[in-house]
């Protein structure tokens, strides 16, 4: 006795507050809301773990979709300046003569090439240079050496002098032979006319041959090609002159020589390089020249900054790439540059070593400014490393903030729009590939605090919906839209908004039935279900009823499964794990939490007690998996069969295998595992209302099991052992047991301990001794004189109401009302009985019976 006394003093230290006291310990209100909970409850569990990616990639695994190359080169050479109109000469259509058989002939005039044009200063600013520049930039290569000396200006060769070279030229047979006129209009035959496209009138046969023998003259004669270009370019070149004359007395003061200081500046003095590009961008910016329609008085100005900084691009150093990089982001570059700068920054954002100099350099918020302008139909391949790059920098915490304070989401949610938007005028293929790359930053943007606002303010969760629907097949983007709605899914608020989307319910079982072989998908798919169907009775509804959970859950229960049946040898990993294994129990975990959840639904619960093919997947977890090496899957197990086992309808699976499941638990309950032994306990509370249960309990020796967890320091501990000795106590034959090994004595210290501030444990308690005490004779010899009169003091002091609800001052009426509520409704009928129990049979002398009565009289 003195052992247990002990015991209890220890544990009566830990609820010596009143009851009514609810900082530190459980009231009655939360023991009675935890009871339900234990019994019809949702399953917390924690989200699917995702080992950290082996590098930072552009996809993560194969796909026989085509996709842009993760490994490349880029240097100065894949840039232009965006002025350089198209070199090639278009050639001019064959001319025909229509004959009088109706064949055609073909006549080939000739035509003379131009004389080349002189090289210019590449900071010639003089506005009779314009067309030189544009005319020759084409066949400049960057990364080669450039003159500087703007005092170096050559005139343009007039037309006269072109006109005397070709004079010169036409001697050339060969280049007569393979010359075309350039002079005559499209025509298309119709009939014994010619309709020329020039006028839209017929040409008569007469035109026509005064037109042949016009070519045939020498080239003073007919106006030459080259002269009709230049009086075209002539016309181009005063157009831009009122443009590109502006004075911008900052460009000749300050820009141009850093730009020639840069231009000039070694390759191996690279501080001196970062320290030009941070005063070039300070310049620019300072005097708000940035950008495509800046202040810098036309494209050429814009042309000769970009040219400059483009020779740095063949630079290893990052610190350089990054300084040259976000200038040419700041000058919103547009077509191929856009594509190669996006690809210049993915590559330098692949290593994470990098990360600190995108932060110092602040390329995010230029980043994200220009990506605003690319589009899915113009710039695909540009959106795909550009989002990459996002993607990259968002999976660290520091950039991550950037990125946000940029508008990133923002920038993300367009994004998605716009792919959508164009499915039907774009390939899939590449709108396929914007969206792993897009999907992918949002994932690693869930991450940051801040940013999980935006999901909602941006109406990103709707647009993800559409795109599920859109690419339900789609490995990569399902896989990371799941992981992204795993983590969102886990707060209240973000489950309201996904299930303000009516179509993701059955978009994420059709995933489900789609993905079944990829475990990636099908532990996060389950998982966002389980926590949508928590705490949600309309969602448990739409699942388990409008879209049939069990026709999809249970072939994916079957198929994981078999898999742990089937496996042999399993890959193992470096950490000596089976890696395929433990991804498969990772499935069976989320599937099991889920039909859990469901069975919590009071429609649902009887409905996958009766499915065979489930049952018979939760006994086959319990009988092949062990407790100590997989503890959540069957603590999972354990809370769905105590779910189901709730529902004892006659049609009932575990109802009919009552006994089965019973003996199954024996494995699990005599293992070392606390949390194993409660879940134990409490589907034993439940399957203890049967008689052969109550029959397999007593021989293998589980009600003693029941009694020793009395003195457990955990509440919710002795009120599931109390469950299963209320329903063992209504069998006689097994009383004498129970009070054998000390099981009054333990129940009226649990009432003494724990009576005060828990009144539904305590109404356990006084149920179990109503039971045993059934075919009471005396007091004494059923409970013995000691306890009875511990028992009579206790339920006497209970049963006070002025000792027991008396609430301090600052007792909300919530609370006070819930208290009274389980005192009057539970406590206090049960223990009024058993107090007049005790007091009717509180004599030694045995009740006389009528014939008694009659023969003492005579």
């Amino acid at each position: 006795m003195s052992a247990t006394r002990s015991l209890t003093s220890s544990r009566k230290k830990k609820s010596s507050q009143p009851f009514y006291n609810t900082s530190g310990i459980t009231t009655s209100a939360k023991i009675i809301e935890e009871a339900r909970r234990s019994v019809r409850g949702a399953l917390p569990t924690d989200r699917p773990f995702t080992p950290a990616e082996p590098g930072r990639i552009l996809f993560g695994g194969p796909t026989s979709l085509s996709r842009p190359p993760s490994v490349y080169s880029i240097g100065a050479r894949h840039f232009s300046d965006e002025r350089r109109p198209s070199t090639s000469q278009k050639l001019a259509p064959i001319e025909q003569t229509a004959l009088e058989d109706g064949s055609f002939k073909i006549s080939r005039s000739k035509v003379y090439p131009t004389p080349p044009t002189p090289v210019q200063s590449f900071f010639d600013l003089s506005s009779s240079s314009t067309d030189l520049i544009e005319s020759t930039a084409s066949h400049r290569s960057f990364h080669t050496e450039h003159t500087l000396d703007s005092a170096s200006k050559t005139s343009i060769t007039s037309t006269d002098s072109s006109t005397t070279e070709l004079k010169q030229s036409q001697s050339s047979p060969k280049l007569s032979k393979r010359s075309r006129s350039a002079g005559a209009g499209k025509r298309v035959l119709s009939g014994g006319s010619v309709r020329s496209q020039d006028g839209g009138r017929i040409v008569s046969a007469e035109e026509r041959k005064g037109r042949t023998r016009n070519r045939d003259k020498p080239p003073t004669e007919v106006a030459n090609p080259s002269e009709r270009r230049s009086s075209r370019t002539s016309k181009q070149s005063s157009r831009k002159s009122s443009v590109s004359n502006v004075e911008l007395p900052v460009w000749d003061s300050e820009i141009l020589p850093l730009l020639k200081r840069l231009d000039a500046t070694s390759y191996e003095s690279t501080t001196e390089l970062c320290e030009t590009c941070d005063l070039i961008w300070s310049s620019l910016s300072t005097h708000s020249l940035l950008g495509r329609t800046g202040g810098l008085g036309g494209t050429k100005r814009r042309g000769n900054v970009l040219r400059t900084v483009f020779r740095l691009l063949d630079h290893k150093n990052p610190h350089v790439l990054l300084k040259v990089s976000r200038i040419i982001l700041a000058m919103k570059v547009t077509s191929k540059n856009l594509l190669n700068v996006c690809k210049l920054l993915f590559a330098i954002a692949k290593s994470d070593k990098n990360d600190d100099i995108f932060k110092q350099e602040h390329i995010c918020g230029p980043l994200v400014e220009l990506l605003s302008t690319a589009e899915p139909g113009s710039d695909p391949e540009a959106l795909v490393y550009g989002l990459g790059t996002v993607k990259l920098l968002a999976s660290n915490s520091g950039l991550r903030e950037e990125l946000g304070k940029a508008g990133v989401m923002k920038l993300l949610a367009s994004t998605l729009q716009s792919c959508t938007e164009s499915l039907q005028s774009v390939d899939k293929k590449l709108v396929r590939n914007i969206l792993v790359q897009l999907t992918g930053g949002l994932r690693n943007l869930s991450d940051a605090v801040d940013q999980k606002e935006q999901f909602l303010s941006n109406s990103v969760i709707p647009r993800l919906v559409t795109v599920i629907g859109n690419h339900t097949s789609d490995v990569e983007i399902v896989f990371n839209i799941s992981r992204l709605f795993s983590k969102l899914t886990i707060q209240s608020e973000y489950q309201m908004a996904v299930m303000q989307c009516s179509s993701l319910l059955p978009l994420l079982l059709q995933a489900l039935t789609v993905h079944s072989s990829h475990a990636e998908i099908t532990v996060r798919v389950c998982f966002i279900l389980g926590n949508l169907v928590g705490d949600d009775p309309v969602a448990r509804e739409m699942v388990f009823f409008r879209y049939s959970a069990l026709s999809v859950l249970n072939p994916v229960f079957y198929n994981h499964l078999s898999s742990l049946l089937q496996e042999v040898d399993p890959p193992v990993s470096s950490s000596g794990t089976s890696t395929a294994k433990n991804t498969t129990y990772d499935v069976l975990v989320k599937l099991v939490r889920l039909v859990a959840n469901l069975s919590v639904h009071p429609e649902a619960g009887p409905a996958i007690a009766q499915d065979k093919d489930t049952v018979d997947h939760l006994f086959c977890i319990l009988g092949i998996v062990s407790l100590s090496e997989h503890e959540e899957l069957i603590l999972n197990t354990l809370a769905t069969l105590n779910n189901l086992t709730y529902y004892s309808g006659p049609d009932s699976c575990i109802a009919q295998r009552q006994t089965e499941l019973a003996e199954l638990l024996l494995k699990v309950i005599l293992v070392d595992n606390s949390d194993g032994l409660l879940e134990c306990t409490r589907v034993y509370g439940n399957l203890s209302r049967y008689p052969g249960v109550r029959k397999i309990i007593v021989d293998n020796k589980v009600d003693e099991i029941m009694v020793a967890l009395l003195d457990s320091d955990r509440r919710e501990m002795i009120y599931c052992a109390c469950g299963v000795l209320v329903n063992i106590m209504a069998d006689s034959q097994y009383r004498d047991t129970f009070s054998g090994n000390g099981g009054i004595r333990k129940l009226i210290e649990v009432l003494h301990d724990f009576g005060n501030s828990d009144w539904q444990l305590a109404t356990l308690v006084c149920k179990i001794l109503w039971n045993y005490s059934e075919s009471i004779s005396t007091n004494s010899l059923c409970f013995g004189e000691e306890e009875t009169s511990q028992l009579v003091q206790l339920l006497e002091s209970y049963s006070s109401e002025s000792c027991v609800l008396s609430y301090p001052p600052d007792t909300d009426d919530s609370t006070k009302q819930l208290l009274s509520l389980a005192w009057h409704s539970e406590f206090l009928p049960i223990s009024n009985g058993l107090l007049i129990r005790l007091q009717t049979h509180s004599t030694l002398l045995e009740p006389l019976s009528p014939e008694d009565y009659h023969m003492s009289e005579r």
